[in-house]
């Protein structure tokens, strides 16, 4: 290109720039912008030699580009059962004859001799899925795969299904009106009652919950039309209204002067003694006077035991004051009461002698809180010392031990103290 050359065409290129002439024109016939700068514009040796205007080398490369499946396109359902193959066909494994793999490939047993020389034994065809590249909507379509066709079929079948039952019903009140079991006014009850189940169903009311089995209507909400507690009385120093619990438990008309009778709603504590009210809590009543005089033999007879355990808890309280134990060696002396109460039959001037003994055993701490653990070695064998030695287990003769020497211990203590006492205490009424 010769200096006047390049001169005439920065010339065109200025007069393009000013619109004075026809823009660049690409192989597709599409004019090219004149504003494009060069380095963007001109084409590299390696895509067109020929060195053509064009943009087609800044467009998106066909070759480049990522192709995703149709809106069609879904993966397969179920198996596709193929027919059985007989002859060995090209390019399938020569182990065991399918098509979906090579012999390398192939994860049955190797055969001495393969399905390509015998012919016999081949193996049907692996099911494989296609697969799918979707794009962002592609993705999170929730519609995607969904076959209109196969709910199709669902509802013509439930239809052919409710058709059936119909005629059987028809077939069968048609035999029993011809038998003479049933007459034609309840023929035709039938006929509407069958009328009143096929649109059972499609009624939607607020609040009910209607089932066309049992011929119930369940009343599962509020109705609608049904005024509010909030809305009974508007006064801001009526009953108050719990929005947490929506309880008004008091009466919204107190202070119009109204018959709580009268109204429709009194709050949620008025009961109206009305009907089978009262009779109702006759009939609890009498059920819990039945009640104590089925208890009242079985209390008499365990009534001194009872008496011995209410005196022990008084003098108890009395004796941990005056020692000054702390709550948990209370609740061991009440445990060892409970060990005498419950194994054997303590005498009445004993019990003093034993909530004694409790007390200081408790207080010593002589008794571990295992019984099946012994005690330790170590513990000097003190007033209630050593017990876990005696007591290990859960044998009668090990409690028996124990006990008699809480006995023997502490009527010891309490005669030294002076607190011998035998009187026993009172029954209980």
């Amino acid at each position: 290109m010769t200096r006047e050359d390049w001169r005439k065409k920065k010339e065109l290129e200025e007069q393009r720039k000013l619109g004075n002439a026809p823009a660049e024109v690409d192989e597709e016939g599409k004019d090219i912008n004149p504003h494009i700068p060069q380095y963007i514009s001109s084409v590299p040796w390696y895509i067109d030699p020929s060195k053509r205007p064009t943009l087609k080398h800044q467009r998106p490369q066909t070759e480049n580009q990522r192709l995703y499946s149709a809106i069609g396109d879904w993966y397969k359902r179920g198996v596709q059962e193929n027919a059985v193959v007989t002859k060995f066909r090209k390019g399938a494994c020569e182990n065991c004859g399918a098509m979906t793999h090579k012999k390398k490939d192939c994860l049955e047993r190797p055969r001495k001799v393969g399905a390509k020389y015998t012919g016999t034994g081949i193996a049907p065809d692996e099911h494989s899925q296609v697969q799918l590249s979707m794009d962002y909507d592609g993705k999170r379509d929730r519609w995607n795969g969904y076959d209109p066709e196969e709910h199709q079929r669902i509802v013509e079948e439930y239809a052919k299904v409710d058709l059936a039952k119909r005629t059987l019903k028809a077939q069968k009140l048609q035999d029993e009106l011809a038998s003479g079991k049933l007459d034609q006014t309840e023929w035709e009850h039938d006929s509407e009652d069958e009328d009143e189940d096929k649109y059972a169903d499609d009624i939607d009311m607020p609040g009910q919950n209607f089932d066309s089995k049992r011929r119930i209507t369940v009343r599962n909400l509020r109705i609608r039309e049904d005024t509010a507690k909030y809305l009974r009385n508007l006064d801001p120093n009526s009953a108050y209204y719990d929005p947490k619990t929506r309880a008004m438990r008091e009466n919204p008309y107190s202070n119009t002067g109204m018959n709580p009778d009268e109204v429709g709603y009194a709050g949620d504590n008025f009961a109206r003694y009305s009907g089978d009210t009262i009779t109702m809590a006759q009939t609890q009543c009498k059920v819990i006077d039945t009640q104590l005089e089925l208890k009242l033999p079985v209390y008499r007879a365990h009534s001194p035991q009872i008496g011995m355990r209410r005196y022990f808890a008084d003098l108890l309280a009395i004796l941990s004051n005056r020692y000054q134990l702390c709550p948990t060696a209370r609740h061991l002396a009440v445990y060892l009461l409970d060990l005498f109460m419950d194994h054997y039959d303590v005498a009445v001037k004993q019990l003093y002698v034993i909530a004694l003994s409790c007390l200081l055993l408790a207080r010593t701490g002589g008794v571990s809180q295992s019984w099946d653990r012994a005690a330790s070695k170590s513990r000097p064998t003190s007033l209630g010392g050593g017990l876990g030695n005696e007591c290990s287990g859960t044998s009668k003769a090990g409690r028996l031990l124990m006990l008699n020497r809480v006995e023997r211990e502490g009527e010891e203590v309490a005669c030294k103290m002076g607190h011998i006492r035998t009187e026993p205490p009172g029954r209980v009424p």
